[in-house]
């Protein structure tokens, strides 16, 4: 229902002034194929010394990411946008010299093969990041993303992490020195993993 207003405000504008469709999906083109770019990139290191790419490989699947999301938000705009349009030339109190059906039809082929393409990139990216000389260094950074949530969670007096036996041991609050001690131990073996995905 919200999405339909959104959609009904775009058709305002778009009565009023130059038609953002167009812009929005000139958007999404661009988005895409820097998404594309950037996964081309990741799949190019692959096969190069990680202790020399590594980050780069890290940053061109945040860029890939980053960019299909974005997409995939103005997508989603479209497409609510499109479904006002087809509801507003079907309703019974529709104007004369309102939007034709082509053009209708035509936006929502273009919001169908931009979904379907945000998806398939989803899916390579997932499956780049899997291969061989990638897929230890995205687990690293995983794991290290978690081991700063597991700290986190200790700090603010938790523990309650199903995925950290040790912690969830301790049933008392943790001292600060302990938090300390965890903290260091964390950070100490986020080093180790990145040094074994760098160097071997």
């Amino acid at each position: 229902q919200f999405l339909y207003f959104i959609g009904v405000f775009f058709i305002c504008i778009m009565s009023h002034n130059e038609d953002p469709f167009d812009e929005s999906r000139a958007d999404v083109k661009a988005l895409l194929e820097q998404a594309r770019g950037a996964l081309r990139r990741l799949r190019g290191y692959a096969g190069d010394d990680l202790a020399v790419s590594g980050q780069r490989a890290l940053r061109a699947a945040q860029e890939a990411e980053s960019c299909l999301d974005a997409a995939a938000e103005e997508v989603g705009l479209l497409d609510s946008v499109v479904e006002a349009l087809k509801s507003r030339r079907s309703g019974a109190a529709r104007r004369s010299g309102g939007m034709s059906a082509d053009v209708i039809a035509e936006r929502e082929d273009f919001v169908e093969a931009s979904t379907a393409e945000v998806a398939s990139l989803r899916a390579q990216l997932r499956e780049v990041k899997k291969s061989p000389g990638l897929e230890a260094l995205f687990t690293a950074k995983q794991a290290k993303t978690r081991g700063h949530t597991v700290v986190h969670a200790a700090a603010a007096g938790g523990a309650d992490d199903g995925d950290d036996d040790d912690l969830e041991a301790h049933n008392e609050p943790m001292s600060l020195q302990d938090q300390v001690e965890a903290q260091a131990r964390v950070r100490d073996q986020q080093d180790e993993a990145l040094d074994r995905v760098a160097f071997g």
